[in-house]
């Protein structure tokens, strides 16, 4: 029987699942197979080989499992995509929002570093009038 999917677990441990299911269903036709060419053996007091014959029904059999484990596979496929797109949509998410809260960090110290740029150009311009205004008024007075 095939594994039920887990959509909280890795991909990793569902795939290791899956390929660990399909060995089993490989084991059971090549099992299958023989058995059947030991049965075909037993009562066969003809010329041929049955050895590489299976009948119809346990053909049927075998193709029924194998539609069966692939359409299990593709519902595991499916569940795994949507649960990576989930996990890159959060985030893709949260990047933004950290993007954001950066962008809006930088541009207020900018703010803050352009205002304090301000007040110092008007303090030092302020002094240096301040004293070439005192340096002239020795001159003249002298």
């Amino acid at each position: 029987m095939a594994p039920i999917l887990d959509f909280q677990t890795r991909y990793d441990q569902r795939n290791a699942s899956y390929r660990s299911s399909q060995k089993d269903n490989l084991d059971d036709i090549v099992e299958l197979s023989s058995s059947a060419s030991h049965n075909s053996n037993k009562g066969s007091s003809g010329g041929g080989n049955m050895s590489e014959y299976v009948t119809h029904e346990e053909l049927n059999h075998v193709e029924d499992n194998l539609r069966h484990e692939i359409k299990e596979s593709k519902l595991e496929l499916t569940g795994s995509i949507k649960d990576t797109k989930n996990e890159l949509n959060s985030s893709i998410s949260d990047l933004s929002g950290k993007i954001d809260k950066l962008s809006s960090n930088i541009d207020t110290k900018f703010a803050n570093q352009k205002v304090w740029l301000i007040a110092t150009t008007i303090t030092v311009v302020s002094a240096g009038v301040g004293i070439l205004s005192y340096i002239m008024n020795l001159m003249i007075n002298h």
